[in-house]
This record gives structure tokens, sequence and C-alpha cells, in this order.
């Protein structure tokens, strides 16, 4: 009940980032489970273009950037539950590329305790994480930058 009371004080411009966050990473989370990782990366890769007002919009504008991240790691902890990170990362790196801001989509492994391999996913820009960021990301095994783009 919170969660809503604290929704509905938001400003509309806040509860509109949230709620088109909330859809794309749904939209993420549902072409990931029917389609797959590799078919929806290649859906998402016809998108070449940026969006016509990404012109207008800075990539330098990190006050922006800061509130789509903010939205899509909230709407993400809600719900997608214990395990949103590639959803989030997908989400952040094609809206990023929508505004004209350029960054790399990053995924890597490590070996738990019990020899099992866990994954995880961020997104960076110049070499600095803007989402996905967990403690001792230097211990997992990264594969080289995803960039849907190119």
């Amino acid at each position: 009940m919170r969660r809503w009371l604290k929704f509905a004080r938001l400003p509309n411009a806040d509860r509109n980032l949230l709620i088109g966050a909330a859809l794309l990473l749904l939209a993420m989370r549902c072409g990931r489970a029917l389609f797959g990782y590799v078919r929806l990366r290649r859906w998402l890769s016809g998108a070449r273009r940026p969006h016509p007002d990404a012109a207008q919009e800075s990539a330098g504008d990190t006050h922006k950037i800061a509130r789509l991240i903010w939205a899509l790691n909230s709407a993400g902890a809600v719900m997608l539950g214990n395990r949103p990170c590639l959803a989030v990362a997908m989400a952040t790196h094609w809206l990023l590329y929508r505004r004209g801001v350029g960054t790399d989509l990053r995924i890597g492994v490590k070996q738990d305790g019990t020899g099992r391999l866990e994954a995880h996913a961020w997104v960076e820009r110049n070499g600095s994480v803007l989402i996905g960021e967990s403690q001792g990301l230097d211990v997992y095994h990264r594969f080289p930058p995803v960039n849907f783009w190119n």
C-alpha cells in the first residue's frame, strides 16, 4: 500500500516515466521469454536510427539520464523481482540509444561457491557503469561489450 501512495504523490512526469519504464521492462522480459535473447537483440538492432527528437536532447544531459535510470531501476525492482539485470540493462541500452546517448551493454559470468555459473548484465558509458552496478564487478569474466547498433 505504501508503494501506491508513494507513486500517487509523485509528479506527473515521474509517474509517466515509471509507467513507461515498467511497460518497456515488461516487453523486454516477455520478448526474451517468447523469442529468446538473440532474436530480441536482433529485433532491437533493427532500430538503427535514434528517435527524431534525439538531436534536441543533449547526450550530456546527466539529469535526464539519471531520471531514466532511476525509473528503470525502480520499476525493475518492483516488477522483475530478484533477477532484473538483463531486462533492465537491455531497456537502458535501447532507451539511451534512442535518445542519442551511446552506451555498451556488458554481460559477465562468475562461478559461485557451489560451482554454478552466475551471470550479470550492466550498462557502461565511457567506461563508467550507469546501471546494474553491483559490488565486485571485477570478479565477473566479462564478455565483449554488446552494442546493438554497430
